[in-house]
């Protein structure tokens, strides 16, 4: 039974392991785009929905405007728009254009 467990548990470790290690990297195409210093596909904003956990990829491309507050918030600017989120959970607080 023991021997069972163990089989069971040990992939199922490695796997969470590795989901850490590449939970920040983004996908190929993208990642060569920010190599380049290309912007984010057409259509990104239509993906950030308030209450949800904003995507690694848009993150990454968001530079910090407001840094944290007491309350945990920060506001990042990424292609023309203003995102006030959580930055533990990144879960989108509000949106904004500022074109």
């Amino acid at each position: 039974m023991n021997r069972i467990v163990m089989c069971l548990m040990v992939p199922l470790l490695i796997g969470l392991s590795m989901q850490e290690v590449y939970a920040d990297r983004l996908p190929p195409g993208l990642e060569k785009k920010k190599e380049r210093g290309k912007a984010l596909p057409p259509g990104w904003a239509n993906r950030v929905e308030v209450g949800q956990r904003l995507e690694d990829d848009i993150y990454i491309h968001g530079e910090i405007v407001v840094p944290v507050g007491a309350n945990g918030e920060i506001t990042i600017e990424v292609g023309g728009h203003l995102i006030r989120l959580l930055e533990r959970t990144r879960e989108v607080l509000e949106m904004r254009s500022i074109e």
